[in-house]
């Protein structure tokens, strides 16, 4: 099953006359969807013997929440950030020098704690526990080339890594295997133009594209 949201009118979908006629409506505070709650900034970090420093983020690039945890991966600093909804404090859980090469597009935070890490530049995905120690490396020479997205079928324990240069999905097994490839570069059902980015629920794999003006659901 493949259902698409796309950029504008819904596909072979009929026009009434009020439709056609109707006049686009600016989105105000009023009738908008959703309201912020809480803007994070940066957080204070240390403790009562090292000191408290209040943190600040210089460029946060991805985030993933897991509970009432943020993961932030905080490109200005190099490092990935572990933010407390709850007493507002943040905590650095990895410095990323040496470890990514450039930013990092992508994380996903699995229920065990551990992440995953979209290293682009290093066309890799990296699988780190909750304390910080390499895992798993997901990789491929020939069909990896800029990882972009990462998802997880935690049921199966599939991986999915959206690359955007080749604009295809590639299923890796825990073991760091690839068995399976998903789309192509285009403009059909199931194909993509430039990934940006990817999550994954039970109905399937949400799939967005900046040149394709669409968004699409793979089940």
């Amino acid at each position: 099953m493949l259902w698409a949201l796309v950029g504008c009118t819904a596909l072979n979908a009929p026009q009434t006359p009020e439709a056609a006629n109707a006049v686009p409506q600016q989105l105000t505070p009023s009738n908008a969807w959703l309201y912020p709650t809480d803007t994070i900034s940066g957080g204070m970090t240390g403790n009562a013997f090292a000191g408290n420093v209040d943190q600040r983020l210089q460029r946060p690039v991805a985030v993933a929440v897991r509970d009432h945890d943020l993961y932030i991966v905080d490109a200005g600093r190099d490092v990935l950030y572990l933010y407390d909804q709850y007493s507002k404090r943040m905590s650095i859980l990895k410095d990323l020098r040496g470890v990514v090469t450039g930013d990092v597009p992508a994380i996903y935070v699995a229920p065990d704690r551990s992440y995953y890490l979209a290293d682009a530049g290093g066309r890799q995905v990296l699988h780190f526990d909750r304390d910080g120690r390499l895992l798993q490396t997901f990789k491929d020479a020939l069909n990896l080339a800029r990882p972009v997205a990462v998802a997880v079928d935690e049921t199966q324990g599939n991986i999915y890594v959206a690359d955007g240069l080749f604009d295809h999905i590639l299923v890796f097994n825990r073991g760091g295997g690839l068995w399976g490839m998903i789309g192509d570069r285009g403009q059909e059902d199931g194909e993509f133009l430039n990934i940006t980015a990817m999550a994954r629920s039970r109905e399937g794999l949400y799939v967005t594209a900046r040149l394709g003006k669409r968004g699409q659901v793979l089940d």
